[in-house]
C-alpha cells in the first residue's frame, strides 16, 4: 500500500462508499477485506481502476438519445 499516495486511498474509500447505497449486504464487497491480506478490494476503487455504474434515469436517457439521432 505504501505505493499509493493517501489522496489515491482516500479515493477509493469514497468510491467504495459511492457503491454500498442501495445494494444488498449479500453482494457488497466485505469491507473487512478492503484493505485485507489475501484480498485488496482497494484496487478495484482506486481512481484509475473505477468504474461507477450509471442510474437508470441516465441509462434511460441515453437510449432516448441513441433513438432520436437514427
Amino acid at each position: 500500500m505504501k505505493r499509493f499516495s493517501y489522496d489515491d486511498l482516500k479515493e477509493s474509500i469514497l468510491n467504495y462508499k459511492s457503491t454500498i447505497n442501495g445494494t444488498d449486504p449479500t453482494y457488497r464487497k466485505d469491507p473487512a477485506n478492503f484493505f485485507g491480506v489475501n484480498e485488496l478490494y482497494f484496487l478495484d476503487f482506486l481512481p484509475e481502476n473505477f468504474q461507477p455504474k450509471t442510474s437508470q434515469s441516465e441509462q434511460q436517457h441515453t437510449i432516448e438519445e441513441l433513438l432520436s439521432n437514427d
